[in-house]
């Protein structure tokens, strides 16, 4: 009975570091704490200056939002390429048989900070482009994107509506 929850164990690993890891992608689709999508954000500073002309965005607004774009990718795509990379790590850890409980929660808090470092970056990377914005551009803004947003709900209910559909066919 022993040696059954011991081989049990490194599964109960496996799916809590995969939980873990699932945890920032459920908080976000649950709607919680995110940098874009939710009332007062931009889903994505990039879809601003592509409706420069409905945001009547100057050429001083526009350059602006294009060079905090730049100056950020250089910042944020190797901290989530580092990301990618100590995330893959761990999943290979969780899939030792032989796991070590104390490198998998010291790499876990690795992934963890990595994560908080892109958030935080990504989080002021929208204020200030929101500063570049005035007040009528950001109402703009915000109805442009929460229009985006319903639209992107309603392609994934119909979606889910045409899997179950798909599935009772197959007599599922």
């Amino acid at each position: 009975m022993n040696t059954t929850r011991r081989a049990r164990l490194p599964l109960f690993l496996m799916f809590l570091a995969a939980a873990c890891m699932l945890l920032p992608a459920t908080v976000l689709a649950q709607g919680g704490p995110r940098h874009g999508g939710g009332p007062g954000h931009f889903t994505n500073p990039r879809h601003l200056v592509q409706h420069a002309d409905k945001l009547e965005l100057t050429e001083n607004q526009q350059e602006k939002i294009r060079q905090l774009l730049e100056e950020n990718r250089g910042e944020i795509h190797p901290l989530r390429e580092t990301l990618r990379q100590e995330g893959e790590t761990l999943r290979e850890m969780m899939a030792d048989d032989a796991v070590d409980r104390q490198q998998v929660f010291e790499q876990l808090d690795q992934v963890l900070d990595l994560e908080a470092q892109v958030k935080r970056k990504r989080t002021a990377m929208v204020l200030d482009v929101r500063d570049i914005l005035d007040v009528d551009q950001r109402a703009q803004a915000r109805e442009l994107f929460e229009e985006k947003g319903q639209r992107m709900r309603n392609r994934g209910k119909e979606r889910r509506q045409h899997r179950q559909q798909r599935q009772q066919r197959r007599g599922k």
